[in-house]
């Protein structure tokens, strides 16, 4: 987003957009497409280069660049004529088979679409926007987290592409690293909530780091998590609780804690090294302990390094729905977990998601889109999103008035 920024704030650009597997919100990049129109095309390509986290510049030309990054990142910059820009941005957005699939359909109407436009004789009919592109077609826009050609083009032509979630649907964070037992920082972390207008915010603290922090046992801790303002700043204060799920799916979580939290988050934190029969048992008896209601991290996958360990995420997801608990997509790029697929299954199932920034600090609520993108990814809708229910239903829902069943969609 920094070289973005930069290019946007030079003169003559016009327009820049991030393209390629970034724009479709995939969980790795192998290199970075950036499309720009402007004025001047080597001054844009100039002010690219110059960009400070540039390493190295592998070639350079009039309208196109590669760079490497300091991270070791490529980049490669296009600069484009307007009247060409959203065919370009469709492109290289790709995915791959999602562009052939259009050029497919082009062909079948007479049509030739490329990175430069859709042409039918030779003459340019559309490119200027990608709505324009999609539109020639005859397909509404599909969004770009969607482009996987997993049955994204047949949704469209029959009319059923989904409103997918967006961040102006989201309501609060229900899962914000903070000790319960500072006041300030809490009073902190409602501010920044209620900058980005939201109007409930989860902070949550391990039982385990309470435990210990307190003296006089799960008692006195349960008396200072009441002492914890109810709100602050317009921001609505949920207390909950991060629980550990022993081996055998117990919920390592005192009487007197369950009792004073507004909510409990499960997750398992040990015992990676058990057979997938083995965590899937221990994850779905953990679902019937009826104090959770939300399950963290199930898979506690490692993006792009491999499972520490392995279990039926189809059955935890079943359980989950009959059991009336969520599941969650941690913001955190290392894991999203769970992911865009297992996203489809939860929709699938009525189980609700609830997306967490997982913040230590008021800066990180903004982690809190890559957890969207995951969410758009799996075709999710602000229905399907625990926390983009009104601040009433939410604490109707946490409160287990629907424990069992599978949730409902909010107002």
């Amino acid at each position: 987003r920094a070289l973005e920024a930069h290019l946007r704030a030079a003169p003559g650009v016009e327009r820049v957009t991030l393209a390629g597997s970034f724009r479709r919100g995939r969980e790795t990049v192998g290199d970075l497409d950036v499309l720009a129109t402007a004025r001047d095309g080597r001054a844009c390509v100039e002010r690219f280069c110059a960009f400070p986290d540039v390493a190295r510049v592998a070639a350079r030309g009039p309208t196109k660049a590669t760079v490497a990054l300091r991270s070791g990142l490529q980049v490669d910059l296009r600069v484009v004529a307007p009247e060409a820009y959203g065919s370009a941005l469709q492109y290289f957005t790709g995915s791959k088979a999602h562009s052939i699939a259009l050029r497919r359909m082009a062909q079948k109407r007479g049509l030739k679409l490329n990175e430069y436009g859709v042409f039918r004789d030779g003459r340019r009919i559309a490119g200027d926007s990608e709505e324009s592109v999609y539109a020639a077609v005859g397909l509404p826009l599909v969004p770009p987290e969607l482009r996987e050609n997993r049955g994204e083009i047949e949704a469209a032509q029959a009319g059923r592409l989904p409103p997918l979630v967006c961040a102006s649907d989201i309501r609060g964070d229900l899962h914000v690293h903070c000790h319960l037992d500072d006041p300030d920082l809490a009073r902190t972390f409602c501010k920044a909530a209620a900058a980005r207008g939201w109007a409930y915010l989860g902070l949550v603290d391990q039982a385990s780091r309470l435990e210990s922090a307190i003296a006089g046992g799960p008692s006195a801790t349960a008396d200072a998590l009441a002492r914890l303002p109810p709100e602050h700043a317009g921001v609505r204060v949920l207390r909950i609780i991060e629980c550990d799920i022993a081996p055998d799916g117990a919920l390592v979580l005192p009487d007197p804690l369950k009792a004073a939290a507004d909510a409990v988050i499960g997750a398992i934190h040990s015992g990676f090294a058990l057979t997938r029969d083995e965590q899937t048992r221990r994850t779905l008896r953990a679902l019937q302990h009826p104090a959770l209601r939300i399950l963290a991290q199930p898979s506690r996958r490692l993006v792009a390094r491999g499972e520490p360990y392995d279990v039926d995420m189809a059955q935890v997801i079943h359980s989950a729905a009959a059991a009336g608990v969520a599941v969650e997509i941690t913001a955190d790029p290392a894991r999203l977990d769970i992911g865009d697929l297992d996203c489809g299954l939860a929709r699938e199932a009525g189980v609700p998601v609830s997306l967490s920034s997982e913040a230590t600090s008021p800066e990180g609520l903004a982690d809190l889109d890559f957890a969207l993108l995951q969410a758009r990814r799996g075709w999710l809708e602000a229905s399907h999103v625990l926390n983009a229910r009104s601040w009433p239903d939410l604490d109707e829902w946490l409160r287990g008035a629907d424990r069992g069943r599978a949730a409902s969609a909010p107002e």
